[in-house]
């Protein structure tokens, strides 16, 4: 992640990323969508308080 992507566009690039892998038919789907669920949870942490408070508490 660059210094000029803010970390919601990250993620939610991640989570398109995913979905898109979910199309694939010789792929584990369950790893992906218990990636695409841990996204959706950042994203509701990340509406809830601000950029750099989620990036701190997950830095530590």
């Amino acid at each position: 992640m660059g210094p000029n992507v803010s970390l919601l566009s990250f993620v939610n690039n991640e989570k398109i990323v995913l979905k898109q892998k979910l199309e694939h038919k010789n792929i584990v789907k369950e790893p992906i969508k218990k990636g695409i669920t841990i996204l959706e949870k950042l994203v509701i942490e990340i509406n809830g308080a601000d950029e750099k408070t989620v990036i701190e508490k997950y830095q530590s």
